[in-house]
This record gives structure tokens, C-alpha cells and sequence, in this order.
């Protein structure tokens, strides 16, 4: 085998993945609609926004169209100061979420814990994920 198809079968396909948008909130920004369709559409993304740009309400309303399309659940992970904030959010967008120390219960769909916690979960339970402020994984990647 040359090396030109030993790297061609390394390569990582970004197609078949995604699907469009079920839904869009009606109170998110043009750019904001565009990131969820964008992200949706690839099926894997994410999204690296300054502060101030309406990430809570782009993920959540990812989070949404991922629980529509599959039927399943998404896990918000946040810092525990934000994660009863989001709460909140997701409700300004109309989005049900609720917080959960550990597992699921029946008819979440959006499930909202801190970062401490997510070895209470099973992975299997979940069709997606959202790492809000994800730039924790800096300081636990450090503390090993």
C-alpha cells in the first residue's frame, strides 16, 4: 500500500452525521440561528463563542432539535455555580430542563448537572452533550 491511501483510510469523514434543524427559537439573534443550524446540520461541532454571544441559548436550542430528532436525551454539563442559572435560561427559550445529581428519571429530555457529578451518569442514557463553559477541563487536566 502507498502512503497517499494508508492516509486516506485515516482520514475522518464529517458527512452523514447531521440533519437540519427541527426547531429554532424565535428569540435567538440571526448569527444564533445560523451557529444551531450550522452545528445540527454537521451533527459534530462546536461552538467557541466569546461571552456575551448567547451560548446558553444556542445550546439549548441544540440540545432541543437533538432530543426531537432522536427521541432521546441531551446532558448539559455546566460549573455548579451556572448550572441552576440554566435552568432558567432554558426556560426564557421555552425549553424544559431539569438538574439531576445523578441518573435520569422517565420523561427528561434535557438534564442539567455539574462536572463534578457526571460520573453519576450513564453515557448510553444520552443522544448528546453540551460542555457549557468547558474551559474547566483546563484546570482538571492540570490538577492530574
Amino acid at each position: 500500500m502507498d502512503y497517499e491511501n494508508f492516509l486516506e483510510r485515516k482520514r475522518h469523514s464529517n458527512k452523514g452525521f447531521g440533519f437540519d434543524p427541527l426547531w429554532l427559537s424565535g428569540t435567538l439573534y440571526d448569527f444564533q440561528k445560523h451557529l444551531v443550524e450550522l452545528a445540527c446540520r454537521k451533527g459534530r461541532f462546536a461552538i467557541f463563542a466569546d461571552c456575551g454571544l448567547g451560548k446558553t441559548g444556542i445550546s439549548f436550542t441544540w440540545a432541543e432539535n437533538i432530543a426531537r430528532k432522536t427521541g432521546g436525551r441531551v446532558l448539559v454539563l455546566a460549573p455548579l455555580a451556572v448550572a441552576f442559572q440554566s435552568i432558567n435560561e432554558a426556560n426564557k427559550f421555552g425549553i424544559g430542563a431539569v438538574y439531576r445529581r445523578q441518573g435520569v428519571e422517565q420523561g427528561d429530555r434535557i438534564v442539567i448537572t455539574n462536572y463534578e457529578m457526571l460520573d453519576r451518569f450513564n453515557p448510553s442514557d444520552f443522544a448528546g452533550i453540551v460542555c457549557d463553559e468547558s474551559s474547566i477541563f483546563k484546570r482538571i487536566l492540570m490538577e492530574r
